[in-house]
């Protein structure tokens, strides 16, 4: 087995990356950088120099578009779109995932049965109520469906702080019972729940699955109107207000964390499969 470091792992992430956007200018499909790879972009010209992945986020109409071509046209020889809709995968994450076939890996955070390579994360824009109340009753009941899926697919995690080893130990039995479910349905019922509003007919809007708590709502207007930037060696698309939006999701987002908390998000491990060694060589 050929382990994949972090410094090729952002290199092939570049590379799918550059694929998506060559296919959505080709269809005329929105997106934009989202989340770190956003702040990337801004602060850095490219990764998080300690970040190990790329997000990108489109308008929920442009979101189902792509789902839908993709299954038309193919995006590239090496990569394959995994997403809770597609009956042939047992893939149930409730987000998109663009993924080079010729790796493989195992994500922590993850839980059980996913297993994908080096991929990049799309995540669908949706609209929000304008009124708070509302708001609130929405994201209750999308934060509870998202932390059953998460207990019921993560596997126990030793941990030496004892708060947190007891509350695994507490929430332990639900992934004993629901280990063995049909995970595809929390996820689907999860992405019909965030498009309880229309994108069209709302002026606020949210990337409303995105792993978090904390609602990150905007004008509408903020993510429409975009512009081009340096990530990296690619062209790519964010919003021309970035500094509100980043603002929303980060605050004083210029200032740089502690240096411990300069590490990658995700725990896992990459590999070459046997037969993309075999091509490579």
């Amino acid at each position: 087995m050929k382990y994949i470091d972090f410094e090729e792992i952002k290199h092939l992430e570049l590379q799918i990356l550059r694929k998506y956007i060559d296919f959505c200018n080709e269809h005329q499909l929105k997106y934009i950088l989202y989340a770190g790879t956003l702040l990337g972009a801004v602060r850095h010209g490219g990764f998080i120099p300690w970040d190990d992945d790329i997000d990108v986020a489109m308008p929920r109409p442009d979101y189902n578009r792509f789902l839908k071509l993709v299954h038309k046209y193919q995006i590239a020889q090496n990569l394959k779109l995994y997403n809770c809709y597609d009956k042939a995968s047992s893939y149930w994450v409730p987000i998109a995932k663009l993924v080079d076939e010729r790796t493989a890996g195992n994500e922590i955070f993850q839980g059980k049965g996913v297993h994908n390579g080096v991929w990049i994360d799309i995540f669908p824009i949706d609209g929000i109520s304008s009124n708070y109340q509302e708001q609130k009753t929405f994201f209750r009941k999308i934060n509870w469906e998202k932390r059953m899926l998460k207990l019921e697919t993560l596997p126990f995690r030793f941990s030496k702080n004892p708060l947190k080893l007891i509350k695994r130990i507490l929430v332990y039995p639900i992934y004993l019972l629901g280990k063995d479910k049909n995970h595809k349905i929390r996820a689907i019922r999860i992405n019909e729940l965030i498009q309880t509003y229309s994108y069209k007919d709302s002026t606020l809007v949210s990337v409303n699955n995105d792993d978090t708590s904390q609602p990150h709502i905007i004008e509408k207007s903020v993510i429409e109107n975009t512009m081009k930037t340096k990530f990296e060696d690619i062209e790519a698309l964010i919003p021309v207000d970035y500094d509100s939006y980043l603002k929303v999701l980060y605050g004083d987002y210029m200032t740089l964390p502690p240096a411990h908390l300069r590490v990658p998000v995700h725990e896992f491990d990459c590999w070459w499969k046997e037969d993309a060694i075999t091509s490579k060589e």
